[in-house]
């Protein structure tokens, strides 16, 4: 069945029962003609369809012009005071035509057509106000779930688009370094290549996950490490009382990135050495290293961190944090637990 046909139906079936239940307020005896019964079904059902259609109409035109939920008090009033007027309208059109059709006295007409409008005004402030409160509701309803999908897909948008960016810049530090050694040791670059290819199966192998386990970031780590150790020797020393757990995940590359900061911004050299440390208090994985920045003015709030802040808000609520302790700067990376 047409879909328009099918809501007009309906609309006749509503107005008939609505008209049955008024006519005993109306007049009682109107049920012991079937003429005069006839008459107000007719009379009802069509005052009924014009209401329905003219508001329909009416707050299709608002809902255009006045968003609800921006403005819900201004729409309210306008659909309000535009719905009286519209009811008054209305009920005066259908009554003065049936007027010049019945040719009802005048005085007859005056009275019937105000006792109807009162009774219309009445269906419609009692109508209008559930409908118009459903509608908000669905509504604001509809606009919460669709900013909250757009926020989950901008943010998972976001999330592929931080998480793409670990492979280039980790790839490009790593050359730089292999450039680096093949000038001054080619047995250590060799070293270099099979560690950097260990490394970056992980990186290959975690693209599509969200989370790892933390033992498996850490094997990760540790083969980093190892390639920074060829390039710097003595001049890193790494302090890890991690132990092995299957408790906590990570974001893949996450704590990676965390020592990788430390490389980025820290000078390195015979007569300035670098200590990272690195544990498990409450829950939170901490990085930290002594201060020797490569820049006076660095805040360490550099690209890495924001990364992975960002992308640890896009899965958790928890927040990573970071800054300076006295003469270290320390890294709390929120670890999360399996399910």
């Amino acid at each position: 069945m047409n879909k328009n046909l099918k809501s007009f139906l309906t609309k006749v079936v509503v107005m008939f029962f609505i008209t049955q239940a008024l006519i005993p307020f109306i007049d009682i005896r109107i049920f012991n003609s079937f003429t005069n019964w006839m008459f107000c079904n007719i009379y009802g059902i069509a005052i009924g369809l014009t209401m329905s259609y003219g508001h329909d109409l009416k707050g299709k035109y608002i809902e255009k012009r006045l968003a609800w939920l921006q403005s819900p008090i201004k729409s309210a009033i306008i659909s309000f005071v535009t719905g009286t007027l519209l009811t008054i309208i209305l009920m005066t059109i259908i009554n003065v035509v049936l007027f010049f059709i019945m040719h009802i006295p005048l005085n007859q007409f005056m009275q019937q057509n105000w006792y109807s409008i009162k009774i219309a005004f009445i269906m419609y402030i009692s109508i209008a106000f559930v409908a118009h409160a459903a509608a908000f509701y669905v509504k604001w309803k509809n606009l919460a779930i669709e900013q909250e999908k757009q926020k989950t897909e901008s943010l998972k948008l976001r999330f592929e688009a931080l998480r793409n960016h670990v492979n280039p810049h980790f790839l490009f530090n790593s050359l730089s370094t292999l450039t680096h050694l093949i000038e001054v040791d080619k047995d250590k670059a060799i070293e270099f290549t099979n560690h950097l290819s260990e490394t970056y199966r992980y990186i290959i192998d975690t693209k599509e996950k969200e989370l790892v386990s933390l033992d498996e970031e850490m094997l990760f780590v540790d083969s980093y490490l190892r390639l920074q150790s060829i390039r710097y020797g003595q001049l890193v020393e790494v302090q890890n009382r991690i132990k092995k757990n299957d408790i906590y995940q990570v974001i893949p590359v996450s704590v990676q990135m965390l020592i990788e900061n430390v490389f980025k911004h820290t000078v390195i050299s015979k007569d300035s050495k670098v200590t990272i440390e690195m544990w498990i208090e409450n829950d939170f994985f901490y990085v930290k290293n002594n201060i020797n920045a490569k820049n006076a003015n660095d805040d360490r709030t550099p690209t890495g961190l924001a990364n992975i802040r960002a992308r640890y808000e896009y899965l958790s609520n928890r927040e990573c944090v970071f800054g300076k302790q006295d003469n270290y700067f320390v890294v709390a990376l929120p670890l999360l637990k399996r399910d």
